[in-house]
């Protein structure tokens, strides 16, 4: 499963190799395993935010895909890199929260991409059995919000 986004470094997923996110996943999975799916939603979406947007006022969080971007040529990374970098944008953070709720037989959901007014954005979203509610590591106010009640937009799917 990899991610990619305009100007920005691709995160691939790969449990076996990347040790950094298997440390991750291990220690996810020790602290938040005993929750109920939708408690154990909330926690992971505050623990990938801790991860890849550290509170450090100032901080460019975008500078670690550039420098990735130009170490690597275009080529995919690690998302175990972004993890010890400690710095991720929205793709970056969706997609570590989907490995992470990927985790747990109990989870249901969903990365998805789409747009935030003009701009475009990527979040998680779980389905308790009651409906789709939106996790995004990046705006937190909104965990846990169904569709019609925030700014989310999710994308449409181009065939051709």
């Amino acid at each position: 499963f990899v991610s990619s986004r305009k100007h920005y470094a691709a995160a691939t997923v790969d449990r076996q190799s990347d040790q950094i996110l298997a440390a991750t996943i291990r220690d996810a999975k020790e602290k938040f395993g005993h929750l109920p799916p939708q408690q154990r939603a909330e926690k992971l979406t505050k623990y990938v935010k801790d991860l890849l947007e550290p509170e450090v006022r100032g901080k460019n969080y975008d500078s670690a895909n550039s420098l990735l971007s130009k170490e690597n040529n275009g080529k995919r990374v690690l998302l175990g890199e972004f993890i010890r970098l400690r710095q991720g944008v929205c793709s970056h953070q969706a997609l570590l929260l989907k490995v992470l709720a990927d985790e747990f037989p109990d989870m249901r959901c969903a990365y998805v991409r789409g747009s935030i007014g003009n701009g475009n954005h990527a979040w998680v979203e779980f389905d308790f059995g009651n409906g789709s509610l939106v996790y995004d590591p990046r705006i937190p106010r909104f965990n846990g919000t169904r569709y019609d009640q925030i700014p989310h937009k999710k994308g449409v799917l181009q065939k051709g």
